[in-house]
């Protein structure tokens, strides 16, 4: 896939939006930019939000500005859009995963469906790739990050819902999961991330790399 002079929108949540990068220039799609001639990068990571909707406000408001939401608010920005969610639908979400035959938006895998059908619609199913959440330490408590109400499921049952609703939608797919170089959870890497979730600079250059190989396959 080849992105030279297009505008590329990246909707995220806080790795995308750069949380613990010490500057705009060093969060990885900007230094992807750099590195594919990308003619303009829409930013439209926020930290905390999730895919699913929730029925129950969080602790956070800011939080509850889920994929859709701010999809809806935006529209088509760009040529191609990069979705790059799902580690705080694990994290502290509490809708369920649901299956990928559902289109409830208060369910995860029903959520992204929505997601992916609109932006199919908008952007071409070419231009649209979903990408997999990374590794994060505490990946398989089924509380997340500990305040669930009730047990969920693992980091990767996510993993492999959002594939099977890439599937069924027929869209691109970076699979980040299957990557072992950007596992906090090896001791080796564990360096590259600021708090076992968030990449630091050494960890956004990383995963620029690893994303540019990715898309150029693609």
């Amino acid at each position: 896939m080849d992105l030279t002079n297009k505008t590329v929108v990246f909707l995220g949540d806080s790795i995308t939006a750069g949380s613990s990068a010490t500057s705009d220039e060093k969060v990885f799609h900007n230094v992807l930019k750099l590195e594919t001639n990308i003619k303009k990068v829409v930013n439209l990571g926020a930290g905390g939000t999730r895919i699913a909707r929730q029925k129950t406000p969080s602790e956070e408001e800011i939080y509850d500005d889920d994929f859709n939401l701010r999809y809806d608010r935006t529209g088509k920005c760009g040529d191609v859009i990069f979705i790059f969610g799902g580690t705080n639908d694990f994290g502290h979400g509490d809708a369920p995963i649901g299956s990928s035959q559902d289109d409830d938006v208060y369910t995860f895998c029903g959520a992204l469906n929505v997601l992916l059908e609109k932006a199919v619609k908008d952007y071409g199913k070419e231009n649209v790739i979903l990408i997999t959440p990374l590794h994060r330490l505490g990946e398989n408590n089924l509380k997340g990050e500990g305040k669930k109400p009730a047990d969920g499921e693992p980091l990767s049952v996510y993993v492999e819902a959002e594939k099977a609703v890439a599937k069924k939608r027929g869209v691109k797919i970076i699979d980040l999961w299957e990557e072992k170089r950007l596992n906090p959870n090896d001791e080796a890497n564990a360096c590259l991330f600021a708090d076992g979730l968030h990449p630091n600079d050494d960890g956004h250059k990383l995963l620029a790399e690893i994303l540019k190989e990715k898309i150029r396959r693609l």
